[in-house]
């Protein structure tokens, strides 16, 4: 008979792909990084504010945006200001799920961005991305109650 720990083991290793929990609320994770994806590059405030806790934190390297309103608000600057990476819009973007761990009614995860931000000039930049996250369900819908972005590699122009 085998040790809980030995069970264990053997269990993680046949679940390398770190999707866990009831498959409805791992496909409603997907839509929701879809949705997000989909937002931003339609620069939908109304879908994107969707996609966020009330009580939300958004983690740009050392800047830290505390609640949904707050959230909304930083979006809106960045897209109407050209305030991201040099003063670039983004033209395309997608988010691909590399882990959905569901427990109840919260879970955790990571996924991956690219990118395509074209700045004023006319030049490109692809900008490759890690996001952590924690979901929450609120009032029936998944959202984010956290996203931690890094950067993982950027091209640029010159």
């Amino acid at each position: 008979m085998k040790s809980p720990h030995q069970h264990n083991a053997v269990n993680s290793d046949l679940n390398a792909r770190h999707f866990n929990g009831p498959i409805e609320d791992r496909l409603a994770i997907r839509e929701l990084l879809d949705s997000y994806s989909d937002a931003v590059i339609r620069r939908d405030q109304m879908l994107w504010s969707s996609c966020w806790a009330m009580n939300a934190s958004w983690h740009l390297g050392s800047q830290i945006i505390e609640g949904r309103d707050a959230i909304i608000s930083h979006w809106i600057d960045m897209k109407t200001n050209g305030r991201g990476f040099k003063g670039s819009y983004t033209r395309a973007f997608l988010n691909f799920p590399g882990a959905v761990n569901i427990d109840g009614d919260k879970g955790q995860g990571w996924s991956y961005t690219n990118e395509l931000l074209v700045d004023d000039e006319n030049m490109t930049y692809h900008l490759y991305g890690m996001y952590s996250d924690l979901y929450v369900r609120e009032n029936g819908q998944w959202v984010f109650e956290e996203r931690v972005f890094a950067k993982l590699h950027i091209d640029h122009p010159y």
